[in-house]
C-alpha cells in the first residue's frame, strides 16, 4: 500500500502508477529557481525521482538516459551483423542508412548536400546488390533533424 499524500491531488497516472510525497515536504518555491521549478521539482518528487538527479531531469537529454555503448562487449560484431536490407518475396525493405562510406568507415557528413549523397550511393549499392534500382522504390521515409535543411539535400 502506498504512503503519503497525493501530488496535487491526483492520485494515480493514466499509466494507473501512484503519485505520491516521498522525501518530506518541499516549498512551492525552490531556491534555484523560483515557483516553476519548485513546481517542476515537486511533480518530479513526486514520480519518486531523488532529490540527488532534479536537474538532470529538469533539462533531460537522451544521451543521460541511455546507456554508455562502450559498456557493451562485442558491441561492433553486433552491428555488423545488422541486416542491412531484407528480401521478402519480391519486395526489399531497406531500412536505418546513414551516411557511412562503407570504404573508409568515416561519416559524410560536412554538411547535409554530402550527407544525401553519401546516403544516396548507400541505397543505390544496395538495391543494385538485390538486381534493383531506383526505378524499383515505392516508398521512402527520410528524418531531419532540422527543417531549415529541408529540400537543400535533394540530389
Amino acid at each position: 500500500m502506498e504512503t503519503g499524500h497525493a501530488v496535487f491531488g491526483v492520485d494515480n497516472s493514466l499509466s494507473g502508477k501512484a503519485w505520491r510525497w516521498r522525501g518530506g515536504y518541499m516549498a512551492l518555491e525552490s531556491a534555484e529557481g523560483g515557483l516553476e521549478r519548485g513546481l517542476v521539482d515537486q511533480l518530479l518528487l513526486g514520480r519518486g525521482i531523488a532529490r540527488e538527479e532534479l536537474a538532470l531531469h529538469r533539462s533531460p537529454s537522451l544521451r543521460s538516459f541511455l546507456p554508455d555503448p562502450s559498456i557493451f562487449s562485442d558491441m561492433d560484431s553486433a552491428a555488423d551483423s545488422l541486416a542491412q536490407a531484407i528480401l521478402a518475396g519480391e519486395t526489399l525493405y531497406i531500412s536505418g542508412q546513414i551516411c557511412l562510406d562503407p570504404k573508409t568507415g568515416e561519416l559524410k557528413n560536412k554538411d547535409i548536400q554530402e550527407e544525401t549523397h553519401q546516403v544516396m550511393h548507400n541505397l543505390k549499392a544496395i538495391l543494385a546488390e538485390a538486381g534493383m534500382d531506383f526505378s524499383h522504390v515505392v516508398k521512402t521515409t527520410i528524418f531531419i533533424t532540422d527543417m531549415r535543411q529541408f529540400g537543400a539535400g535533394a540530389p
